[in-house]
């Protein structure tokens, strides 16, 4: 049994991890026995690193960067590497790292809640050193945020995987539900573009995202409904109206399509305008970075090139 997913190499460079389940049968003396493949490829098809384990507990088992992600039973992570390279160890917990963004083994971030004055800071961590990186207690909120805070109520912020070194931060006032979307660099904090607000009130666990191959667009759905924005100029393209269906972004290859889920159902959008372009999509192929899909086939697996290369 063979799975499938696109994902980063250590560089932070597009990748196709397979994981392969071998089962080898009893024989004379020995037992019967299960083993685990992971294999890391390039888009060209290039072996990046491969390694086995036994039994099968890690077809799925997080893999970031190159890194199979061990969260062992003393809560600390071990970062097994898929090939040859160092295991690396960590005290962040597996909580902490289901929220890890950022290339490399990149950040968690952990809530500060304060009572005075009412606020959730939130503290960005290197996984790989254990130091604080930056606090949003000591960055500057959006204009309309924070012309909102008075001495008895602060701010709150959530922090997503953007791309590279760059993250989203998510700006509001303590328990409002008004929000801005903020691009900022990883490593210090420190703003990049102001995007546009956003009503976080119906945020659910299946937000979306989807990136341009360039870093340059993103479509957004952390609340009441999608969003897409120039990440370079802050200006939003367009926003999905009250009468809509739910809009969840999936993927943006940089072909001009949008693919994303209406109400569940796969589709293709016009990523400019929005306008539908097909539905009832199967299955959403799983994009790279640099122009490359893989799709699940009854065959196998099929890689193709998203636009001329």
């Amino acid at each position: 049994m063979a799975l499938a997913q696109v994902g980063e190499w250590r560089d932070g460079s597009p990748a196709l991890l397979i994981r392969n389940r071998v089962d080898t049968p009893a024989s004379g003396l020995k037992k019967a026995s299960t083993q685990t493949v992971l294999t890391m490829y390039a888009p060209s098809g290039e072996e990046l690193g491969s390694s086995s384990f036994d039994g099968d507990a890690h077809m799925s088992t997080p893999v970031r960067n190159g890194y199979l992600v061990d969260a062992g039973a003393s809560g600390d992570a071990k970062f097994l590497p898929i090939g040859d390279g160092q295991a690396l160890t960590s005290e962040a917990s597996h909580v902490d790292l289901q929220g890890t963004v950022g290339s490399g083994l990149g950040y968690y971030s952990q809530q500060d809640i304060s009572f005075q004055p009412y606020a959730e800071w939130l503290t960005a961590t290197d996984i790989r050193t254990g130091k604080k990186a930056w606090n949003t207690k000591d960055l500057t909120p959006p204009a309309a945020i924070a012309k909102l805070v008075t001495a008895d109520n602060a701010t709150s912020a959530r922090l997503m995987p953007y791309q590279g070194d760059k993250a989203l931060l998510e700006w509001s006032l303590y328990g409002d539900s008004e929000a801005v979307m903020t691009l900022i660099d990883l490593k210090s904090g420190r703003r990049l573009a102001e995007g546009p607000g956003i009503d976080t009130n119906e945020a659910i666990d299946d937000d979306g995202l989807a990136i341009s191959p360039d870093g340059k667009t993103a479509v957004v759905q952390y609340g009441k409904g999608a969003v897409a924005w120039n990440t370079e100029t802050g200006k939003e393209l367009w926003r999905q109206a009250a009468d809509e269906v739910t809009i969840t972004p999936n993927a943006l290859p940089g072909n001009g399509v949008l693919y994303a889920y209406l109400d569940g159902t796969g589709a293709a959008l016009d990523a400019d305008d929005k306008k539908l372009l097909g539905s009832g999509i199967d299955e959403i192929p799983q994009f790279t970075t640099n122009g490359y899909a893989v799709l699940r086939g009854a065959g196998g697996l099929f890689v193709f090139a998203t636009q001329p290369v």
